[in-house]
């Protein structure tokens, strides 16, 4: 989501369907009001996010909100982003699970004179820090992420806060959000072995775009602002943001990997599914709002 006028979200996403996938969104300015067909009601805030389970069928519709009060948006920016993760076909007839949280644990960091990166002591921000990150799936230094299990379907929020998910349930499993600071050494994050990972930089202040590569490879490239860079197999991957006028300019850019399925995927109408002829099920139970459909 990338929009400062708002009359192009003001209306929000009228309700509509999903099954067979993991859909997970994170926002950056501006909120998102989530209702669905289970009979949840919740309103996610800027730096907040949701992680949406479709499993065997959940229909659901959101409306852009600026507040925790539920106030609606009245001239702001909304900006966020959705990625859909598709799941294993024994996965896709679970129940549908949904998550809310208002804030994600973050990491924040600072670099050595070695140009090494050291985790500061407090997870709180600090000034002094040149990189931030923020876990949203998966594990980073020991953090893990309130959306880690939700990849094999997860627990309902209450299970959730009782029993967090832990490092078992998040092998292969990666989805952070970084700031850093311009003019200083790359940030290496290691990755999962044999899989694709992606890397969007979403920037800020007067930075062009970074460096992203695979360290094993020892290639790099340039990647312009608001571009997607998908990078294939490899345990590391690097950016920087080359120097500018103002070193001291932050940046941001959204790292993502997932353990591979490996099987035909379909995607139409909101749906991940095995075969055609699955979606075209899917749309009939839809239509017909079949007991699957919560």
């Amino acid at each position: 989501y990338r929009s400062d006028n708002i009359n192009e979200y003001k209306n929000g996403f009228p309700a509509h369907p999903h099954k067979g996938m993991l859909e997970i969104r994170h926002f950056t300015e501006g909120g998102l009001h989530h209702v669905d067909s289970c009979e949840r009601d919740r309103i996610t805030p800027a730096g907040g996010g949701q992680a949406l389970f479709a499993g065997s069928g959940i229909i659901h519709e959101e409306k852009a909100m600026e507040s925790l009060s539920g106030t609606e948006v009245a001239d702001m920016a909304f900006k966020g982003f959705q990625i859909w993760f598709n799941v294993p076909k024994s996965f896709k007839s679970l129940p549908p699970n949904y998550r809310n949280v208002d804030k994600f644990p973050t990491v924040n960091l600072s670099p050595t004179a070695e140009g090494l990166w050291v985790r500061q002591s407090s997870l709180e921000a600090t000034s002094s820090s040149s990189a931030k990150v923020k876990v949203i799936a998966g594990s980073y230094l020991g953090v893990i992420g309130p959306f880690s299990d939700m990849i094999r379907g997860g627990m309902d929020e209450e299970q959730a806060k009782i029993n967090p998910p832990s490092e078992e349930t998040v092998k292969g499993f990666l989805y952070l959000d970084v700031t850093y600071r311009c003019g200083h050494h790359p940030v290496v994050i290691d990755l999962p072995s044999q899989q694709n990972v992606i890397v969007f930089m979403y920037g800020a202040g007067q930075a062009k775009g970074m460096q992203i590569g695979k360290t094993d490879s020892g290639n790099a490239a340039f990647v312009p602002i608001h571009s997607l860079a998908i990078l294939g197999d490899g345990d590391h991957v690097a950016v920087s943001c080359p120097v500018n006028e103002n070193n001291a300019d932050f940046t941001s850019f959204v790292v993502a990997t997932a353990p591979p399925v490996k099987e035909r995927v379909f995607i139409a109408n909101g749906f991940a599914l095995s075969s055609e002829l699955d979606i075209n099920n899917a749309l009939n139970e839809f239509k017909l709002r079949e007991a699957k459909w919560c």
